[in-house]
Parts: C-alpha cells; sequence; structure tokens
C-alpha cells in the first residue's frame, strides 16, 4: 500500500509540474502598460505583437488612446516585443519575461523620430515623369 501511495505521489507531482509549466493547465500571467516615446509622451496608436522565444505562442494587443496595452492571458516565458503601426514595424524589438500568475507591468519607449520619418514617406507625393507616351 504504501509502494502504491509513493508510486501515485510521484505520477501526481510530475503530471502536476509538466502541466503546470508545457501544457494543460498551463500557468499564464498577463502584460500590461504604457508604449510612450523618448520625452514620455504616448504612442497612441499601434500593435504589440508579442511572439515567444520559440515561436509556439504569440499575442497582440491594440495601443489605446493613451498609450496603455493589456494582454492577458500569456503563458509564462520568454518574449520579444513589436510595435506595428499603419507605417510598418518599429524596427527594434524588446525582450521581456513573463512571470506565471502575475500581472507584469512593462512599460516600452519608442523613439518618436521613427513615426515622423515614416508618416513623412507615407504622406510624401509621387513625382511622375510627364512625357507623351
Amino acid at each position: 500500500m504504501l509502494v502504491w501511495l509513493v508510486g501515485l505521489a510521484v505520477v501526481l507531482a510530475f503530471t502536476g509540474y509538466y502541466g503546470a509549466t508545457q501544457g494543460w493547465f498551463a500557468a499564464t500571467g498577463s502584460i500590461s502598460g504604457v508604449v510612450i516615446d523618448e520625452r514620455s509622451s504616448p504612442i497612441t496608436t499601434g500593435t504589440l505583437k508579442i511572439a515567444r522565444a520559440d515561436g509556439k505562442e504569440s499575442y497582440q494587443a491594440a495601443v489605446g488612446a493613451d498609450g496603455s496595452y493589456v494582454v492577458p492571458g500569456v503563458k509564462a516565458g520568454r518574449y520579444y516585443v513589436t510595435l506595428e503601426t499603419q507605417y510598418g514595424t518599429y524596427p527594434n524589438s524588446f525582450e521581456v519575461f513573463v512571470a506565471a500568475r502575475k500581472e507584469n507591468k512593462i512599460g516600452f519607449w519608442f523613439e518618436r523620430s521613427w513615426f515622423n520619418e515614416q508618416e513623412a514617406l507615407a504622406n510624401k507625393p509621387v513625382r511622375r515623369r510627364g512625357g507623351i507616351g
């Protein structure tokens, strides 16, 4: 009887560990914070793309009018975060670690000059050559 109970305890311990870290009941946390520029002004448009380092999980969150974002239910692990806007994807990404069963407060800052350059390029008039054709 004792051997059976010890065996059951080992199986349950392993199953609980595996389930909490790898699958069945994977422990999750959330990521929230504010997206700002170098002057601490909020970035008010865009989508944060959050991808796990091994490529198995990905999430996204819209940036609010005040620069805030919330991503609930993120599995624990290491992620890369990028910002996608109407002008393209910001060229740098951030590496973050999400802890299980926690609200992970993470703020991001991006250089406003990149947004201004992309906006100027998007709004630049296209010059066409004239001629008879």
